[in-house]
């Protein structure tokens, strides 16, 4: 009779649960965006005088320890909108400058329809930048992409460490996970964001917070 009656409690419960889920929102509330939604509810190059391609999000979280090492994580989501877009997002590029910061590629996907795709980012490839012998030791970090179509969409994520517009000493070593990225005045803080690209953006944070 015990086991019956817990039974009876947990059936009781479930659908208790059930119903709240599907009941419906609020008049004039929305349901959650979700990934597929943005990219859906983006628009498209009509939208954005023959734009190629649109950022959908851009978004900064800036991490600034006492040391004024800048500790940055980054989401990216774009829309492509024209073929000239897809051959513009075929390689993705990340510049960093090793004396400085180092970048690490954490997440890449396309989204295509109602399907989110992972792309491997153990194929990213290190190779100096054009024009790294004749300034400073700059580098790229490489990813190319399978071939995209008009209104995928592609999703980055990557974190950033280091200080932005200053050489640091150079008795650092070759491990990034070692280097200090300490600026030539530790505890000083500098960086310039700006809220413009070369496309149209739809969403822009830059959140700065002690680290």
């Amino acid at each position: 009779m015990k086991i019956y009656f817990i039974l009876i409690l947990l059936l009781v419960i479930s659908i208790s649960a059930s119903a709240q889920t599907d009941k419906p929102l609020p008049p004039g509330d929305s349901p959650p965006s979700t990934i597929f939604s943005k990219i859906d509810n983006a628009g498209n190059a009509d939208d954005y005088d023959d734009a190629a391609y649109l950022i959908v999000c851009d978004s900064v979280v800036n991490r600034v320890d006492e040391k004024g090492v800048s500790n940055i994580s980054s989401y990216l989501l774009y829309k492509i909108l024209t073929e000239e877009g897809c051959r513009e997002h075929a390689v993705l590029k990340w510049y960093y400058e090793p004396l400085t910061n180092y970048v690490k590629i954490l997440k890449v996907n396309i989204i295509r329809g109602d399907s989110l795709i992972p792309i491997s980012i153990e194929t990213i490839i290190d190779v100096p930048a054009p024009q790294a012998a004749i300034y400073w030791q700059d580098r790229y970090k490489l990813l190319q992409l399978p071939r995209l179509q008009v209104g995928d969409g592609v999703e980055i994520e990557f974190f950033k460490k280091g200080y932005s517009y200053a050489l640091l000493n150079s008795n650092q070593n070759d491990s990034d996970e070692k280097i200090d990225y300490t600026p030539p005045m530790p505890g000083e803080y500098f960086e310039i964001v700006v809220f413009k690209d070369t496309a149209p953006i739809v969403f822009k944070k830059y959140v700065k917070t002690p680290g």
